[in-house]
């Protein structure tokens, strides 16, 4: 169904609420976005579909083409939600993409006052709502501005404009080492401890793809990571929920044509530490996920992977590098640039949805601070099972594109050859004979029984000082001495 609104100053707004309508634009959606002062790839056809199609019956589709002078000046994806709240049925207008929701939300192809001006005013004169919610705008969003001057006057209103989360980026220079010599000292140290011990489980390599037939499977692995981790038992991440988990999986399937997303993995040996997905559009990367595997948190394997997508990005001449879900603390590591995001509630006074927001302002936001402490209490005491190596399957393992091999690491992190441990080490301290070791290494398998984490991370590193290297597989501890000319012959001791 479409229907046209006049809004004034030569603008007029046509609203798309059903899908078919929708669905003629498929062709021209991309073309016009390519066109935009905003190219996300969240504002895809691909991706805003797969969203809309875990909206549920109680949505409907509120796509504005707005034009000016009969040219097409921005289009605006909104759905309405509809619900009961206090026992009144509500409506609320938002994004369809309510999962990634981090950038701009339209498609801008003119005078953005303009645009956003005749979007003011065709919501406000249009009252098919009870609730109008926008999140994560950008600092200084000239919609903010638009909206507040609309609605501040007007009465039976609740207009609420909420600074909600840091968001880091990364402007990408032209050379690797122009970036690298802006980070601070502290973490590349840290970079570089960490590539140096990670290095003793096994060779490093990245490995990934993009090819729509393989997205899938490497999915599933990336799935099986993700649940080693805390963000799997505790509900974060993709799997937080059926639908989130399911909207990857269909966003990633219809993109994947396209060739924008890619599932990389960080491996040791053939041991699956890490993982990550992004999206590649139009000269911009889009880190939307990473996971590590929790029990190798100590080599800090998801920092190793982010920075080398961060190389790999400027290897690539891409101009920018966003973080999805950037306000975490530690990606302002990376990041040469930030911006705040804002939230933008109205509410109708005499809804719901306003009797319900006045009444949380006596009952509710007191106890918020209870539940965010609540929450951080259960996930410092959570601790991970003991669990068998994740390691690639061989059949996936065949058809991987090696992003980055072991000799390319120096490229990455420059002082990799510098302190080869495992070259060093084995003159630094006698070998230890094999009863020695077998005795050592029994003891590290009654810590790990005993989740006495810290004293199996402590006997793994004295054996890497005296030169010997072990990995762990489902079945066995296996070892091996590392000497500055040549390694010894593989031994394994079966994981009793």
């Amino acid at each position: 169904m479409k229907q046209r609104y006049e809004t004034g100053n030569g603008c007029a707004v046509q609203r798309i609420s059903d899908v078919p309508a929708w669905e003629v634009l498929k062709d021209s959606w991309n073309a016009s976005l390519g066109c935009s002062k905003t190219p996300s790839v969240f504002l895809t056809y691909e991706f805003l579909s797969a969203a809309w199609s875990l909206a549920g019956p109680n949505a409907q589709l509120h796509i504005l083409l707005v034009r000016h002078q009969g040219i097409l000046i921005g289009i605006a994806p909104l759905m309405v939600i509809s619900r009961r709240v206090l026992g009144l049925l509500s409506k609320t207008i938002q994004p369809i993409d309510r999962f990634l929701s981090e950038r701009d939300f339209f498609i801008l192809l003119g005078e953005e006052t303009l645009f956003y001006e005749a979007l003011a005013t065709y919501l406000s004169k249009n009252r098919v709502w009870n609730k109008l919610f926008f999140p994560g705008l950008p600092e200084g969003h000239p919609f903010l501005h638009a909206m507040k001057k609309t609605f501040s006057a007007s009465l039976g209103i609740l207009l609420e404009e909420k600074k909600n989360l840091i968001h880091p980026s990364i402007i990408l220079p032209s050379r690797w080492e122009t970036y690298c010599s802006g980070l601070k000292p502290r973490f590349l140290k840290k970079l570089s401890g960490s590539i140096h011990e990670l290095h003793k489980l096994g060779g490093i390599r990245v490995i990934g793809t993009s090819n729509p037939d393989m997205i899938r499977p490497y999915l599933e692995v990336y799935i099986q990571l993700e649940q080693r981790s805390w963000k799997g038992p505790l509900k974060s991440g993709i799997t937080r929920t059926p639908d989130l988990l399911l909207f990857y999986q269909r966003m990633l399937t219809s993109c994947a044509l396209h060739g924008w997303p890619e599932i990389t993995f960080l491996t040791a040996d053939s041991r699956v530490v890490a993982g990550s997905i992004q999206m590649i559009y139009r000269d911009e990367f889009f880190y939307l996920q990473t996971v590590h595997d929790e029990s190798l948190k100590h080599y800090n394997p998801g920092m190793l992977l982010m920075t080398i997508q961060v190389w790999r990005a400027c290897q690539k001449k891409l101009s920018c590098l966003h973080f999805m879900g950037g306000h975490h603390e530690y990606k302002r590591n990376w990041s040469t640039r930030e911006w705040e995001s804002y939230t933008l509630c109205i509410r109708e006074r005499l809804s719901g949805e306003g009797l319900a927001r006045l009444g949380s302002l006596v009952l509710k936001d007191p106890f918020a601070g209870l539940s965010e402490a609540g929450w951080k209490k259960r996930r410092k005491s959570f601790m991970m099972p003991e669990q068998d190596a994740l390691e690639i399957n061989p059949s996936l393992g065949q058809q991987a594109h090696v992003l980055l091999a072991e000799a390319d690491l120096e490229k990455v992190f420059p002082d990799f050859r510098k302190n080869d441990t495992a070259v060093v080490i084995a003159h630094a301290f006698p070998m230890l004979s094999r009863a020695e070791i077998e005795q050592l290494i029994q003891e590290r398998f009654n810590a790990r029984k005993d989740c006495n984490w810290k004293r199996a991370d402590e006997i793994r590193d004295q054996l890497a000082r005296h030169g010997v290297l072990i990995r762990d597989t489902k079945t066995e501890t296996r070892w091996e001495h590392r000497q500055a000319d040549a390694a010894a012959d593989d031994h394994f001791i079966p994981a009793a």
